[in-house]
């Protein structure tokens, strides 16, 4: 990958991934913009993966991509992939809890830990004391 001179910092939620790469037309003109922007740097969790996996094997989502394209399609766009590190999970012990769902807790520590703007239109998400966008 070439080295960006600039830009933004992005995490995709991940219903924002499955929108931008399923072409949904829910996905608002400039966040796409925001996406597609070659200066941006976009980075997807492996904890958004591994929540399409369960949804799909309990049938809740349906992809045109298997897992082993969702991954081709995360390289072709040129996201950058995040594991999950002990900083994450530290920043993840010490939240308020303030809903159920353990992967948007997972993304706002990613988000806390690592400096990102969150790409996300999850009003839990904006109510919580991270950058969010959209």
């Amino acid at each position: 990958m070439y080295e960006r001179v600039y830009g933004m910092r992005y995490l995709l939620d991940t219903h924002v991934l499955i929108w931008f790469l399923e072409d949904d037309a829910i996905l608002p003109n400039h966040i796409i913009e925001i996406i597609e922007d070659d200066t941006n740097f976009k980075f997807i969790s492996i904890g958004s993966l591994w929540e399409i996996v369960i949804k799909m094997n309990l049938g809740k989502i349906r992809l045109k991509y298997d897992v082993y394209r969702l991954f081709d399609e995360i390289e072709k766009h040129e996201f950058e992939l995040l594991q999950i590190t002990k900083e994450h999970l530290d920043t993840y012990s010490r939240m308020h809890f303030f809903h159920g769902d353990p992967f948007d807790r997972l993304l706002i520590s990613v988000a806390k830990s690592d400096g990102f703007q969150i790409i996300t239109s999850d009003k839990f998400i904006h109510n919580h004391d991270v950058r969010c966008i959209w």
